[in-house]
């Protein structure tokens, strides 16, 4: 009879730690695993929708004219107490060379035709709890020797806005600006009986796109309009 009981109080044991073990499990991979997978989800959503936007606009009378019109883009809202210096490095560079992946990393001219100057779209939007000791010449000291960043370091495409330190409950906002202040202007001589040569000039707009690293308090001064 003793050891029925001994042997039935094993099991209730054994079965608390294996629902203690399986509640861990299911708190790992909902708050770490679970965002991770999601998150790349939704990059590839918007890679699509602007590999689809782009491919409108070689249409005539086709294509977006608006960076709301991108219906696989979100913007991601990132909260973090994160306080160690590589960490945050990480987080900020890979959010910024996930942005300029997703929007074409400069090649892709995807908007057919829009009215203003200096339109944003808000990849990611990251709030530090606390004070880091992270500036902008200490992320680009990270990002400047990985492969991974090579690309984008080399397009002269990243922009960032300067700071010294991240204080504690400040955010920055990680943007696609778009532009349409370079024109494309290619020429073709033609000579006419040998007299004179005419140039003929085909010139269009085009947008330009760069990806930014902006304080939110300075949003304003980068962007004219925010999607």
């Amino acid at each position: 009879m003793f050891n029925k009981k001994a042997m039935s109080t094993e099991q209730v044991l054994i079965l608390l730690v294996m629902l203690f073990v399986l509640a861990a499990l299911f708190s790992y991979l909902n708050y770490s695993v679970k965002p991770a997978i999601s998150q790349t989800t939704d990059n590839s959503a918007c890679s699509l929708s602007v590999k689809s936007a782009a491919a409108q606009a070689r249409i005539p009378g086709q294509g977006i004219k608006s960076l709301k019109e991108l219906q696989g883009c979100k913007t991601q809202n990132i909260i973090t107490d994160e306080t160690a210096p590589d960490k945050v490095h990480e987080l900020l560079a890979d959010n910024v060379l996930n942005c300029w992946n997703n929007f074409g990393r400069g090649k892709l001219d995807f908007l057919k035709k829009f009215p203003a100057q200096d339109l944003c779209f808000v990849c990611s939007k990251i709030t530090f709890k606390n004070e880091v000791d992270v500036n902008q010449f200490s992320l680009s000291m990270y990002m400047v020797p990985k492969d991974k960043y090579k690309p984008l370091m080399s397009s002269n495409q990243l922009i960032s806005d300067e700071f010294n330190k991240i204080n504690s409950n400040e955010k920055f906002y990680i943007v696609i600006i778009s532009n349409k202040v370079a024109r494309e202007i290619t020429g073709i001589f033609i000579f006419l009986f040998d007299k004179f040569v005419k140039f003929v000039v085909d010139e269009k707009e085009f947008a330009g796109y760069n990806v930014a690293l902006i304080n939110s308090k300075k949003i304003s001064e980068y962007c004219k309009e925010i999607a």
